[in-house]
């Protein structure tokens, strides 16, 4: 779960722990199974929860998890993407509602295109088979995003669901919510002579497009004296570190103006990410952008950030829509460092962007659909 002690923090734990809180805040008790790649297994309760840690796909693990279902009755998998797998496979009789936050082929397809031969027979196999289950079994499946559920739709059909006499499951959206366990920020105060600071903040995925991002930088960084960059975040261990070792390697042409915090505490990257103007976020094409979601332009507005992005995901498109982002466009680098040389601090923008997310991607409003379910979980 997040800590504010470690020094990163996921998708997946951000996730889990929306799930968690949203459960227990409607008075439901839970029993939590982390699954970690590499611990011994323990258990431990706090105030309305059993949790146990269990290595995944280690000895047993499938064993460990099913003494967790006696005397329940729904079970619950959120996070990508073993858990919902592990949830369909030891539910036996019980409803399971299967979270599929993101679509699994597409950051496949995106890793491919990064990396072309790191994709291996073996993964996709995996990939299907996880997918399969979930889509085979669920009773309740929650997406990420509008696209995505359409995209769910079509993979039930395949699934053979569609058809017969059976009920279809129901699919909610679920998006990412404001759950980051900091205090936020109010928008940085412009002063005179005062340096413009870009912020970068989160994982260098496949699907984050740091080639045009050193392109336009580059430019901008020549043409803007007042421009500095601050970068929270990093690589993916053991699965994509290739992008954020391009950008660490560009910013040592910028050594003055360009910062690489990487991954930081919770209390660094509040102090950190509070002295910033806005927040730069960069999609690269491929499907993943259309059917996913970027926490960090929640994190941006939670800060006091303007978000800066481009607009292909359902969130910045939202966002762009409700006035709480400067739209940039795809994949241009002389467009996106005119852009960047025109920035100037808009704490209206900023203002208007918490205000919108803590408005619309509160843990309450977000996972209604979830404790709607759970009071009267069925199988279909």
């Amino acid at each position: 779960l997040p800590s504010p002690l470690e020094p990163q923090l996921g998708f997946s734990q951000l996730r889990t722990a929306a799930f968690l809180h949203a459960l227990q805040n409607a008075g439901h008790s839970v029993r939590l199974a982390l699954l970690v790649p590499d611990a011994p297994a323990h258990t431990h309760t706090e105030k309305w929860e059993a949790t146990i840690r269990i290595q995944e796909e280690g000895p047993g693990w499938l064993e460990q998890l099913a003494h967790l279902r006696e005397g329940a009755c729904a079970i619950v998998g959120a996070g990508p993407y073993n858990p919902s797998r592990a949830a369909c496979l030891i539910a036996e009789d019980l409803p399971v509602w299967a979270d599929i936050p993101g679509d699994p082929f597409s950051e496949l397809q995106a890793l491919a295109m990064a990396i072309p031969d790191a994709i291996e027979s073996a993964q996709i196999a995996a990939a299907q088979a996880s997918a399969m289950t979930v889509l085979g079994r669920a009773d309740a499946i929650s997406v990420i995003s509008q696209p995505q559920r359409f995209a769910t739709i079509g993979q039930l059909g395949m699934a053979g669901r569609l058809l017969g006499p059976q009920e279809t499951p129901p699919i909610q959206v679920l998006p990412i919510t404001n759950n980051f366990g900091l205090a936020g920020s109010s928008p940085t105060e412009t002063k005179p002579n005062n340096p413009f600071i870009l912020a970068l903040a989160g994982a260098f995925n496949p699907w984050f497009d740091d080639i045009t991002l050193t392109e336009a930088l580059d430019v901008a960084l020549q043409r803007r004296t007042d421009l500095q960059v601050t970068c929270t975040g990093g690589g993916v261990k053991d699965f994509y570190e290739a992008g954020f070792n391009r950008f660490r390697d560009w910013a040592k042409r910028w050594p003055t103006r360009v910062t690489i915090h990487g991954w930081l505490p919770h209390g660094e990257l509040q102090s950190i990410l509070s002295t910033a103007h806005a927040g730069l976020s960069l999609d690269v094409g491929g499907s993943e952008p259309e059917l996913g979601s970027r926490t960090r332009l929640l994190l941006f507005a939670h800060m006091g950030i303007t978000p800066v992005s481009t607009v292909t995901c359902s969130l910045a498109e939202q966002m762009s829509s409700a006035g709480a982002l400067m739209p940039l466009t795809s994949g241009n680098p002389t467009s996106i460092a005119d852009s960047i040389c025109e920035l100037q601090p808009d704490p209206t923008m900023a203002i208007r962007a918490k205000n919108f997310i803590q408005e619309q991607f509160s843990i309450e409003r977000v996972m209604a659909p979830l404790c709607d379910w759970v009071n009267a979980p069925n199988r279909t």
